[in-house]
C-alpha cells in the first residue's frame, strides 16, 4: 500500500489557514473536514493549532511591546537620575516606577466594594431600570410569545 506523501511546511501550513477561515465563516469541525476532504478529528486539529499559533505571535508581540516600553522608562530614569535631588525630578521617578511596577503586575489587585446611603445596600427601583425592570419585560415578552406580533403604523393595511 502506497504512503501518503508527506505535504511540504508550506502547504501544511495553508491547509491550517484554510481551516481557521472555515471556522471564522461558522462552519463547525464536520463542515470543515467534509470541505477540506479530512476528518473531524483532523479538522479540529488544524484549527486549534492555527488559533494556538496565533495566541502565541500575539503573546510574542505583546512581550515585544512591553519589552520596548519598559526600555523606554529606563531611559527616562537614566537621564532622569543626575537630577533626583529636585522635587520634580524626585516626583517624575516615582511616577515612573509606579508605571513600571503597574506593566509588571506588581500590585496587589484593588478590591472597590459599592454601598448605597450610609454603607448600606444599593437600593434599585423598577421605576430606574433595576434587575425587577428587566425581568418584567421578559416576563411579558414571554407571555406574549403565542400572541400575534403588533404591526407598526407605517407597514400598510393588513391583508
Amino acid at each position: 500500500m502506497p504512503q501518503a506523501v508527506p505535504k511540504s511546511l508550506p502547504q501544511r501550513l495553508e491547509r491550517h489557514v484554510q481551516a481557521l477561515e472555515l471556522r471564522k465563516q461558522g462552519k463547525n469541525y464536520r463542515e470543515i473536514g467534509v470541505a477540506m476532504g479530512i476528518s473531524f478529528s483532523v479538522a479540529r486539529r488544524k484549527v486549534l493549532a492555527a488559533v494556538s499559533a496565533l495566541r502565541g505571535k500575539r503573546d510574542e508581540e505583546a512581550w515585544e511591546v512591553l519589552t520596548i516600553e519598559l526600555l523606554r522608562l529606563d531611559s527616562q530614569v537614566e537621564a532622569l537620575w543626575p537630577h533626583r535631588a529636585d522635587p520634580a525630578t524626585s516626583n517624575a521617578l516615582v511616577r515612573i516606577a509606579e508605571h513600571r511596577a503597574k506593566l509588571l503586575a506588581l500590585f496587589a489587585p484593588q478590591r472597590h466594594e459599592l454601598t448605597g446611603a450610609d454603607g448600606g445596600p444599593i437600593a434599585t427601583s423598577d421605576e430606574s431600570g433595576g434587575i425587577g425592570a428587566v425581568k418584567s419585560a421578559l416576563a411579558a415578552m414571554l407571555s406574549n410569545a403565542d400572541a400575534p406580533a403588533p404591526r407598526a403604523a407605517d407597514d400598510g393595511p393588513e391583508e
